[in-house]
C-alpha cells in the first residue's frame, strides 16, 4: 500500500521486476544463439555469411542512432495507458514475431540471409521500443535512490535468471543427447515457442500490474527533441562521446561474437559436441553474477560509480584473457583440468558483466 506518491509500492516492486524474466529469457536466446543456430541448422556459403555477421554489426549501429530517438518519442508519449506502456507492449509484440520467425525458418541460400537480414535490422529498431520503454519506466517508479538501487538490483537479478534460463534450457536440449526431436531445427523451434510464451506472460504482468504516477498534464514538460542530424552532429563535435560510443559498439559486437559464437563453438570443438558441457561452463559465472545482483544494494553504498566501473573493467578483460591464455597454452590432453580452470576464469568475466550493468540501470 502506498503511503506516498515517492515511496516504491511492493506491487510496482514485483510486477515490474517480474516482466524482466521472459523477456530477458527471450533476448538472451535471440542474442547468445542465433548465431549457433545459423551455424548448425543452414548450409551457407562464406559470401552468405559473412552478410549475415556484417547485417549484425551495422544492426548495433542503428541501435546507436535510434535510442536517443525513442527517448525522445517517449517524452512526447501521452496516453491513458501511460507514456511507457504503448511502447513496452507494441515492441513485445513486433519481437515475439521475430523471434519466432528467426527460429522457425525453413528458407535456405539467398532466401534466408535476406530474410535474416530483413527481420534482423527490424528488430535493432522494435526491440529499443520495448527496452528503453521498460527500463526508462524504473526511474519514474521510484524517486528515492534507496528504492531505486532496490528496484534496479531486483530487475536485474530476475533478468539474470531470465538469461540463465536461455543459458541452460538452449545448448542442453540442442545439441547432444538431449536435442529435442532428435534434431536441432526442431529444437530450436519448441524452445523459441516456450520461451515467447514465457515472455509474453511476463510482460503483460507488467503491463497490467505496474502502476504509474500520473503524468503532467500536456504542454507543462519540456521536451528537447533529439533528431538524427543532432544525434550526428552531437557526437562529431564531442570527442568524448564518439569514443564512448566506439568503445561501446566494439564491447557489444566483441561481448556478442565471443559468447554467442566463438565462445560456444570452440566449447563444441575442444570438448564435445554436447550441450550441456556449455551450461556447466556457463553455470558458475551465472551463480557469481546472480550473487551480485543480490547483494548489489550494500555494495553500491560502499563504492563509488567509477570505483564499480574500473573493478567491473578489470574483471572482464582480466576473466576473458585469462580464458584465452587457457585455451592456448593448456595442452588438450588436460581436458578437465582445462575446463574447471576456464570455468573459474569465465566467473570473473560473468561477474564484471554483472557490475556493469547494474551501474548503468
Amino acid at each position: 500500500m502506498e503511503k506516498t506518491e515517492d515511496k516504491l509500492t511492493k506491487r510496482n516492486l514485483w510486477t515490474y521486476t517480474l516482466g524482466s524474466i521472459g523477456r530477458d529469457t527471450a533476448v538472451a536466446m535471440f542474442s547468445g544463439y542465433l548465431l549457433t543456430f545459423v551455424l548448425y541448422t543452414k548450409t551457407l556459403t562464406d559470401l552468405q555469411f559473412s552478410l549475415i555477421s556484417m547485417a549484425m554489426i551495422v544492426g548495433r549501429i542503428i541501435d546507436g542512432f535510434t535510442s536517443p530517438l525513442m527517448g525522445n518519442i517517449l517524452d512526447v508519449t501521452r496516453t491513458k495507458w501511460g507514456k511507457f506502456k504503448p511502447w513496452i507492449a507494441i515492441g513485445m509484440l513486433i519481437c515475439a514475431v521475430i523471434y519466432y520467425i528467426s527460429f522457425t525458418a525453413t528458407a535456405g541460400g539467398w532466401s534466408y540471409v535476406t530474410l535474416f537480414v530483413i527481420t534482423y535490422l527490424t528488430y535493432c529498431i522494435v526491440f529499443n521500443m520495448n527496452d528503453i520503454s521498460y527500463w526508462g519506466m524504473l526511474p519514474s517508479l521510484a524517486s528515492q535512490k534507496e528504492d531505486r538501487d532496490r528496484l534496479s538490483s531486483r530487475a536485474v537479478l530476475f533478468a539474470g535468471i531470465g538469461g540463465a534460463i536461455a543459458t541452460i534450457v538452449v545448448p542442453t536440449f540442442t545439441a547432444g543427447d538431449l536435442t529435442i526431436g532428435g534434431s536441432a531445427p526442431t529444437a530450436y523451434a519448441a524452445i523459441s515457442a516456450i520461451f515467447i510464451a514465457l515472455f509474453l506472460g511476463t510482460q503483460t504482468i507488467t503491463l497490467l500490474g505496474v502502476k504509474e504516477k500520473p503524468l503532467p498534464p500536456k504542454g507543462t514538460a519540456t521536451v528537447n527533441k533529439v533528431g538524427i542530424k543532432t544525434v550526428v552532429q552531437t557526437m562529431k563535435n564531442n570527442d568524448q562521446l564518439m569514443w564512448c560510443n566506439a568503445i561501446f559498439l566494439l564491447y557489444s559486437v566483441g561481448s556478442g561474437l565471443a559468447m554467442g559464437g566463438l565462445g560456444i563453438n570452440y566449447i563444441f570443438f575442444e570438448f564435445g559436441y554436447n550441450g550441456f558441457l556449455v551450461t556447466v561452463f556457463s553455470a558458475l559465472g551465472g551463480v557469481a553474477s546472480g550473487l551480485i545482483m543480490m547483494f548489489f544494494t550494500p555494495i553500491s553504498k560502499r563504492f563509488t560509480r567509477d570505483q564499480l566501473m574500473c573493478f567491473a573493467a578489470v574483471c572482464v578483460v582480466g576473466g576473458s584473457a585469462l580464458m584465452l591464455l587457457l585455451g592456448l597454452l593448456v595442452p588438450h590432453t588436460m581436458v578437465v583440468f582445462k575446463f574447471a580452470l576456464m570455468m573459474v576464469a569465465n566467473l570473473f568475466s560473468f561477474g564484471g558483466q554483472s557490475i556493469f550493468y547494474l551501474v548503468h540501470c
